[in-house]
Order: C-alpha cells, then structure tokens, then sequence
C-alpha cells in the first residue's frame, strides 16, 4: 500500500514507465496518432492511411494478406476496410481463381487521394525524425525493423512482402513496404510488447493500462480519475474505464472525498497490491521476453531516443501527462 505520508513528484511516480520501451511506444502512438490528425487530407486516420498506400501499391490483396501486409489484426482489417468501401476508396471483387476470396482494389477517387495522403504520412515520418541524426535514425530500425518482424512475436503477423504466387505489380515499393516508416515500427513495437504482457499476466487478467493504475495508487495514496489522466497521460474517459473495472474487481476503491462532494477519489485495496505484487516480475518476464534479443547497452540507447522522440512532440498531446494530481 502506499505511504500517505510520502509526497511523490509526478516525474518519480513516472520514471519507471519511462524506462520501459513498451510505456514509450504507447505514448508514441499517441503521438503519431495526434501528429497524423493534423495532417490528414480527407479526414483518414493513420491506419486508414496506411492501408490505402500499401492497397495502391499493392492492388488486388485480400483481407488475410492485407492483415500481414500492415501487421493488423483480422477483426480490425475488417472494420478499417467496411470503412473505406463505405467511402468509396475501395471495392472488393471475386478472385477468378477462388469465388470465396475477395480482392480489394483501390477506386478511382482513392488513386486521385493518394498522393496527397502520401505525402502527408511522408511529413509525419519527417517531424517524427526531426530529434534524430541520421546514425541515431539508422540504430532505431535496427532495433525495431527485427523486433516488428519477429516471426515468434505474439502480435498479429507482419510481412513485409505478399506470398509469391499473388500477382500484385509493385510488391515493396512505395507505400506497399512499411519497414521504414518510424511510427509503423514503434506501432509494431507496442503490438508486440502488448501481446506479450497480455500473455504472462493472463492469469491475473490484467491490461498494460490496469497494471499501470494499480501502479500509480501504489505510489499516490488516492487520486481522482481526472488526477490520473493528467498524471499518467490518457484521456479522462478512458481512465474512467480503467477505474471502473479495477473497482468492480475490488482491486481499488472508490470513495467521495469531504473536500469536494461531487469527486470521486480512488485507492489501492488490499487485494489491489497483492494483485500488483504478483504481477510485477510477470510484468519484468514479458519485458526479458520481448527483448531478450537487445545487449543492454543498446537497449538503454533505444530507450533514451524514444524518450526523446516524446519530449521533442509530447506537446501536440491534449493529454501529456506528467501533470501533478
């Protein structure tokens, strides 16, 4: 339980999620995310961007090869591509060679669109790489390229290029590769450290996020919901649905404070920290799992780029972070 005589900062509260690359490629994509929206031509969010280049260089694919093509999961190919059929950026069409797979084809307008979201998903590499020298650039995707494409990863499948029997015409040029991309690759690096936490945690059913909470009440006494975003960086409405499920378990309680009746303050229930302690050297497997391939030094380098990554764009954030409770 935490000490309520103790008065944590909000950076000691943080410094250890910030030394972990999984805390940093989700503020990454937060980032890249924010970034993206200020760019976009027509409105597409960054998945939808991405699709709708690797579809025009990469005509004719089907749904299970575009899932692998942009490392998505199948249900959220699914959605992405009702989407942009929905917007008359694509159409799916019979394989001649098998009536039970559909081919999805860039429409006329998605062919007219394209270069502009080309461009803008180039201007996001571009202010992404801003913070980095070229040798620095060079040392991040020799870490992220093996890591995003670790066929022993338990995040969705990625590969960089279709099977060999479809005839797609551009295959690995232009917008049909992602390797390079910097905000597809920290992407892939949280798909893969989320998949595997998910993994050596299943048994005490706990998300990145939840484990955070239990974290960050272990380190503060109380704290509201709106406390919480503005510390750990998330949108007050999403802390909300962290909160509610942890207290719906019993792993926090939730009490209305005398100072301002119309507040909910959150602590960490005794059954909350022994929850915490069992999840803490499962939470330190998955971070050994996922990098177990990184000399330490190397590691410790990623780490201090990422960071810097954040701090050079944390500030398009509407939610930082890093704000005391």
């Amino acid at each position: 339980m935490a000490d309520a005589s103790a008065v944590f900062t909000p950076a000691q509260v943080l410094e250890p999620f910030y030394a972990r690359p999984a805390f940093l490629f989700a503020r990454i994509d937060q980032i890249c995310t924010a970034l993206y929206t200020e760019l976009a031509v027509d409105a597409e969010t960054l998945t939808q961007a991405e699709f709708l280049l690797v579809l025009q260089a990469l005509p004719g694919l089907d749904q299970i090869t575009l899932s692998r093509a942009t490392g998505v999961d199948k249900s959220t190919v699914a959605l992405v591509v009702d989407t942009l059929e929905q917007r008359g950026l694509i159409t799916r069409t019979p394989d001649p060679a098998d009536g039970r797979r559909l081919r999805l084809q860039p429409t006329r307008r998605a062919g007219m669109l394209t270069p502009r979201v080309a461009a803008a998903y180039g201007a996001l590499q571009a202010k992404l790489a801003e913070p980095f020298k070229p040798a620095e650039l060079t040392f991040l995707r020799s870490i992220l390229l093996p890591l995003a494409a670790n066929p022993m990863s338990l995040a969705p499948r990625w590969q960089t290029q279709p099977p060999d029997d479809m005839e797609q015409g551009n295959s690995g040029q232009g917008g049909g590769d992602l390797s390079s991309s910097l905000s597809f690759l920290c992407r892939r690096g949280l798909q893969v450290s989320h998949a595997q936490f998910l993994d050596c945690t299943a048994e005490l059913g706990l998300t990145p996020r939840q484990f955070s909470a239990l974290y960050v009440l272990s380190q503060v006494p109380e704290i509201s919901q709106v406390g919480f975003s503005r510390l750990y960086g998330l949108d007050p409405a999403n802390a909300a649905v962290i909160m509610k499920n942890l207290v719906s378990r019993d792993l926090l309680e939730r009490t209305v404070p005398s100072w301002d009746r119309r507040q909910r303050v959150y602590a960490l229930t005794e059954a909350g920290a022994q929850v915490l302690e069992a999840a803490r050297p499962l939470v330190e497997k998955s971070h050994h799992i996922v990098f177990r391939q990184v000399a330490a030094a190397k590691l410790n380098r990623l780490v201090r780029l990422l960071r810097r990554l954040i701090e050079a764009h944390q500030s398009c954030l509407r939610f930082p972070g890093g704000e005391r409770p």
